[in-house]
């Protein structure tokens, strides 16, 4: 006579076997204590007895729990940058002495590139590092332009301004080009910014 698997009995060890994997991967955990209830007819209530009575699970005692030490104070971190959409003022507003030097550093930029066009043809192109790099000779002639003064680098050979960030420039076309100053507070697109 051959035997038959009863479907049963594979559901019940198969439930048996995961409540035991369970309780095997979560270690250290304390079994809750089981709640008994008590039926309702033996239950008295009287005028001393409250209807119901809620006992709480035993709690560890002060000298077992850890102590914390104190942690030391952090210090703050830099403010990030502010978003160009905020209409916060600048900390520091730009005076007219600072807007007119970085004017004028910007117009002998202007003329720098003036004189580029005049023996290439054309704007220089890229990125500031790389629109330096060409006005230094790093272009098809090797047309050296001298930079203008009150120029400054940065160690990535970018033009800066007098704040020390660097340019910002926009190609509109192939004979202009449009310069841009972060000014004091050094975020490109707020309104202490000189535009030229």
């Amino acid at each position: 006579m051959e035997k038959q698997n009863s479907p049963g009995l594979w559901i019940a060890a198969a439930a048996l076997s995961a409540v035991l994997v369970v309780m095997l991967a979560t270690p250290g955990k304390k079994p809750e204590p089981p709640v008994t209830v008590t039926p309702p007819e033996q239950i008295k209530r009287t005028a001393e007895t409250p209807a119901t009575t809620i006992t709480q699970p035993p709690t560890e005692s002060p000298a077992a729990t850890p102590t914390i030490p104190p942690v030391a104070a952090i210090p703050s971190k830099p403010a990030l940058p502010r978003d160009p959409d905020d209409p916060i003022p600048p900390l520091k507003p730009i005076t007219p002495a600072d807007r007119d030097n970085t004017l004028r550093v910007l117009d002998n930029i202007q003329f720098a590139l003036r004189d580029y066009r005049s023996a290439l043809g054309e704007n220089p192109v890229g990125t500031n590092a790389e629109i330096t790099s060409s006005l230094l000779g790093n272009n098809r002639k090797q047309a050296k332009v001298p930079l203008p003064d009150g120029a400054t680098l940065n160690g990535l050979g970018e033009l800066c301004d007098p704040w020390g960030t660097p340019y910002f420039f926009h190609q509109q076309s192939a004979t202009r080009m449009e310069i841009r100053s972060a000014g004091p507070d050094h975020k490109m697109w707020t309104a202490d910014d000189v535009l030229m």
